[in-house]
């Protein structure tokens, strides 16, 4: 994707063009991702995670949360948010049972893995939820100001939940080594 970016600047190619561009090689890749078949009990979703990204000038939040079905809650506080690195907590099973009871019911599962991008300092979200058969993820650039209101839904209550857990940060000596590319279906 870089060589991509990289060629469209040489070209001359205009800011607009080169975002629309830019969409379309993110759409592709997103569609290839592999997107499993709609869970019908919310017993079958294993975790649920929100990926917060922002372009380097944007001043907005950054980070990366799973809920996981074990209670589990993995964050990466990754810029401009007050837990920087990685942190990890528990929560109650109920909080998770009915987080994957809207999740099913919101119909995530029915919503395209990439939405258009309507502006170019949004934050953008993705959000993906691993099941028994596989993961969907879910990629809208233009959170909050024109997202697409279950992604929206989805991702203010993944934040509220977050607000209310309790974190602990990871010892440096239990980290993994830094990664070039952070994603909530990595762990």
């Amino acid at each position: 994707m870089k060589l991509i970016i990289a060629l469209l600047l040489l070209i001359g190619a205009t800011r607009v063009r080169a975002g629309e561009l830019l969409d379309k090689v993110v759409a592709r890749e997103i569609d290839s991702i592999a997107s499993t078949s709609k869970p019908r009990e919310p017993e079958q979703i294993l975790a649920v995670g929100l990926e917060r990204t922002t372009h380097h000038l944007n001043e907005r939040p950054a980070y990366c949360v799973i809920f996981h079905r074990d209670r589990r809650v993995t964050y990466e506080g990754i810029k401009n948010v007050e837990r920087i690195g990685k942190y990890e907590g528990y929560f109650s099973p109920q909080i998770f049972d009915r987080l994957a009871d809207y999740v099913l019911k919101s119909g995530f599962f029915d919503l395209p893995g990439f939405f258009r991008r309507q502006t170019s300092d949004a934050t953008a979200y993705v959000l993906c939820v691993r099941t028994e058969k596989g993961e969907k993820l879910v990629w809208d650039p233009n959170f909050p100001e024109y997202s697409n209101s279950t992604v929206w839904a989805v991702g203010e209550l993944i934040d509220g939940l977050l607000s209310k857990t309790k974190l602990k940060k990871v010892k440096k000596s239990e980290e993994e080594k830094p990664t070039k590319q952070r994603t909530c279906t990595r762990e």
